[in-house]
């Protein structure tokens, strides 16, 4: 059955589907407690789109397409959280692990992630540019 924080988490997404914190914490209920790291995905993507601009719940996408074995998808999330918020630490370590761990070349992109930084530095265009970038 259902944990009582999932079920308080679904009761709190009836009365207001598109509350962020909500989501995000009933995705990581979902992700952590239940192992259902497809429902989670999902639940962080619809969470994007109330708060596209959010460096924490892109890395928690990230961490969670991780999980997924979509190692792709968790880089380029990672670094639209870098490009949100270059101080987010997590998503920085992430980002190390992922290329200590999957043997995935991130310098490219680090690279592109940092010349951008120099001339726009708060650029919300530059956020929304970097979330067509495929690696």
């Amino acid at each position: 059955g259902e944990g009582g924080s999932e079920s308080l988490l679904r009761r709190a997404l009836e009365a207001d589907p598109s509350h962020l914190n909500a989501m995000c914490n009933f995705a990581r209920v979902l992700r952590d407690e239940r192992g259902d790291s497809a429902a989670a995905a999902e639940v962080f993507l619809a969470a994007l789109t109330v708060q596209p601009h959010s460096g924490n719940v892109h890395h928690s996408y990230a961490l969670t397409l991780l999980k997924l074995n979509n190692t792709a998808g968790a880089v380029n999330h990672t670094m639209q959280a870098l490009y949100v918020e270059p101080t987010n630490l997590p998503a920085l370590m992430t980002l190390t692990r992922i290329a200590k761990d999957a043997n995935v070349d991130v310098d490219e992109a680090r690279a592109l992630y940092e010349q951008t930084l120099e001339y726009i530095p708060t650029s919300v265009e530059a956020a929304s540019a970097f979330a067509h970038f495929e690696l």
